[in-house]
């Protein structure tokens, strides 16, 4: 009795294994990759990426910023054709940071009197 027990057991958790795999198999492809949760994965390597681009051009290595560059160009493409409402906002939030440096620097060469 156990025997058979144990057999049938094994068949149906086989059974139940087969079944789990053919619905990973058959779950789209595309579906994960267009996650908010991937989406969000992209912006933050596209900020971790510009940051160390300040960092190889403050370096001067050519090479380092050549290579940064690729890698943002690469990840704008993802981010743009996987997620336009991320890349939108992305981009947005890059204007207002750029805007803000601007109006830092301003207020710092206006309040020490052009001293910086």
């Amino acid at each position: 009795m156990v025997g058979i027990r144990r057999s049938a057991s094994g068949i149906a958790s086989a059974i139940a294994c087969s079944a789990l795999l053919a619905a990973l198999w058959a779950a789209p492809a595309g579906a994960a990759t267009n996650s908010p949760a991937a989406c969000v994965n992209l912006a933050h390597q596209l900020v971790h990426y510009d940051t160390m681009r300040e960092r190889a051009a403050d370096a001067d290595n050519g090479m380092w910023l050549a290579r940064i560059d690729q890698q943002i160009d690469a990840l704008e493409s993802q981010l743009s054709s996987r997620c336009p409402d991320e890349a939108r906002r992305v981009r947005n939030d890059q204007q207002l940071a750029e805007l803000l440096r601007l109006a830092a620097q301003g207020a710092i060469t206006f309040f020490t009197m052009g001293a910086y």
